[in-house]
């Protein structure tokens, strides 16, 4: 869906998606290891356990020696065990935010709420010292990942890193705690996505003549076609991608976004950009399009030929409860940089689906 438009235009089309899948996916951890800054904590431990219950659980204790102002935390996921050089998956948090209830990822937020379940630590603004405990924190049975984006990401060994970084009162910034887990993911090729409704518009001072159909090739694959008219050089563009679900029935009210990515395209023209979704994103429409997103981005003519659309969404099954099933809204908002003007709205796209296991 997003990979059609990397510029769009004034005319609304519909494509719709239904994603059927099977649960068979599941992580099998192995090991963990951890390290902590000895100037602010200490008697830092980690475990992790497989319980009578069938889940693999975590149990960690600390002592903070001194008030924090505040935490900044990065999850990170990466792959394959001897050299893990593939990000798969970062987001960083601020825990004042978080506390405040104005952190909007879905995946942090709910992290923080598994660990407040099951713990004495409630990351509060500031965060006063003392001992903390975890006990039988779940972890969770898969990881971030979209087939088509992430080739060859939802099967295979991977590390899952939390890092900690301790703010003090009148001091910078420093490392505080690391906790990495490893473990083997064996996914389900048989998860897929039918799609089935878009709506698309842009801005016609710098785009024109956009169109766009989709059909069911005869490989299996639903694909995509395009053709645009951009108007005017361009400086760069800067483009968000939006994963929002409706935990009611329908599709009226999306309230809880569960992803949120921002990328600048002179960030992916250098290759100095991490996140893989996005890289993906980019690579697979240059290699069945002339559009190279390069920086600048000159004017002219512009065509996308057979891309594939991806074949199932990102999500992780414990850290987004029940997000694994029903009705979704995808965004892609693109803004442009003309030169010597100010950023400005260029082209918004939101398709609808629903995600389901049958």
């Amino acid at each position: 869906m997003f990979r059609l438009c990397s510029f769009l235009t004034v005319k609304q089309i519909k494509l719709k998606k239904i994603a059927e899948g099977n649960q068979g996916a599941k992580i099998y951890w192995s090991s963990v290891t951890y390290t902590s800054n000895p100037t602010y904590f200490s008697d830092f431990s980690v475990i992790i356990f497989n319980d009578t219950d069938g889940e693999t659980k975590s149990n960690a204790t600390l002592t903070q020696i001194e008030d924090m102002e505040k935490f900044i935390i990065t999850i990170n996921s990466r792959k394959d065990m001897k050299d893990f050089n593939r990000e798969l998956l970062r987001i960083n948090a601020d825990t004042c935010k978080l506390f405040k209830g104005t952190f909007k990822n879905a995946i942090v937020r709910n992290v923080f709420r598994d660990i407040r379940e099951v713990s004495n630590l409630k990351f509060s603004c500031p965060q006063p010292k003392g001992e903390f405990y975890i006990s039988e924190l779940i972890l969770p049975g898969s990881i971030p990942f979209i087939d088509k984006f992430l080739l060859n990401a939802s099967n295979g060994n991977f590390e899952f890193t939390l890092l900690i970084r301790a703010k003090p009162f009148n001091k910078k910034i420093a490392d505080g705690v690391s906790v990495k887990a490893y473990g083997v993911y064996e996914g389900n090729p048989e998860r897929k996505i039918y799609w089935s409704s878009v709506t698309y518009t842009s801005n016609p001072m710098y785009v024109s003549g956009f169109g766009v159909i989709i059909f069911n090739d005869t490989d299996g694959d639903t694909k995509s076609n395009a053709t645009l008219t951009q108007l005017e050089d361009m400086e760069k563009l800067l483009i968000t991608i939006v994963l929002i679900q409706n935990s009611k029935k329908g599709m009226k009210d999306f309230n809880r976004e569960l992803l949120r990515i921002n990328a600048d395209t002179c960030n992916q023209f250098k290759g100095t950009f991490k996140n893989a979704i996005v890289r993906n994103i980019f690579r697979d429409i240059r290699e069945v399009s002339n559009i190279k997103f390069s920086c600048p981005q000159p004017k002219g003519i512009f065509y996308i030929r057979e891309l594939v659309l991806p074949g199932s969404i990102p999500f992780m099954d414990k850290f987004i409860k029940y997000a694994l099933e029903g009705d979704f809204e995808m965004t892609v908002l693109i803004r442009a940089k003309p030169f010597k003007k100010k950023l400005t709205n260029g082209v918004s796209v939101k398709a609808y689906g629903v995600f389901t296991y049958e």
